[in-house]
């Protein structure tokens, strides 16, 4: 896997890991039509986070429960490579045979690097159901929401005795800024030649309203951007 010759197609900056999508060399500016894909059993447990200070309602304004989050995850990721992928077949499956999946490592540029098992060069992985041209494989993922804290308390002048507080001087108000937010590792995977397509690190936000809801509006935002994300720069994108 050392050969690939990555060429990088996307670039988010970010205070952190670089969010890239890289195509290798051989695939760049080619098309890939009418076949199918099937989306792997994650490498590694999703990450699901909701604080309870969010206002954080469903469809139906109802909370979710973690696996109603990441069964609506799977879901929409298959919906939304359908309307914007070439693939004729897109659906979600177990393995027939788990794969070894050995670690690769990948340069994303400003000195960070992408670390995500992968099969050995040449391998087919056969799935129980829909049949497999290509394989998305997903890892680190991480669903739900975060928050961000603005402004800064300004200099503190230190009370005098143990019941005198401290004052603050210059101080401005602070604030959080909530999100629902998808990230993820991932690969997509020739599985009639067994390698390496498409690779890199996404990540999508949608910032919550004034009262810290996410409501349909945000799910949907975030489920479409997310897959806009995993597919530009690839040989799939409609």
């Amino acid at each position: 896997m050392k050969n690939l010759v990555p060429v990088v197609l996307l670039f988010f900056a970010a205070c952190g890991p670089t969010y890239t999508t890289i195509t290798v060399k051989d695939f760049l500016n080619k098309r890939i039509e009418d076949f199918s894909l099937v989306i792997a059993p994650y490498n590694n447990t999703p990450s699901i986070t909701y604080p309870s200070s969010f206002l954080f309602g469903a469809f139906n304004n109802e909370q979710y429960t973690k696996e109603e989050i990441e069964n609506h995850f799977i879901e929409a990721l298959v919906e939304n490579l359908k309307q914007r992928s070439t693939f004729a077949q897109v659906c979600c499956t177990t393995y027939t045979q788990a794969p070894k999946l050995s670690p690769a490592e990948y340069d994303m540029g400003n000195m960070f690097k992408l670390q995500i098992a992968i099969p050995d060069s040449g391998t087919i992985m056969s799935f129980a159901a829909c049949t497999a041209d290509y394989v998305l494989l997903l890892e680190d993922v991480t669903l739900g929401t975060y928050q961000e804290y603005s402004g800064a308390p300004g200099m503190m002048m230190g009370g005098r005795g143990l019941n005198t507080p401290p004052m603050y001087m210059n101080s401005q108000p602070r604030y959080t800024e909530k999100y629902l937010q998808y990230k993820a590792e991932f690969v997509f995977w020739d599985n009639m030649e067994g390698k390496v397509i498409t690779y890199g690190r996404v990540r999508t936000i949608v910032r919550a309203d004034y009262l810290n809801r996410i409501n349909a509006e945000h799910w949907e935002q975030v489920d479409k951007e997310f897959v806009e994300e995993l597919l530009t720069g690839s040989p799939f994108i409609r």
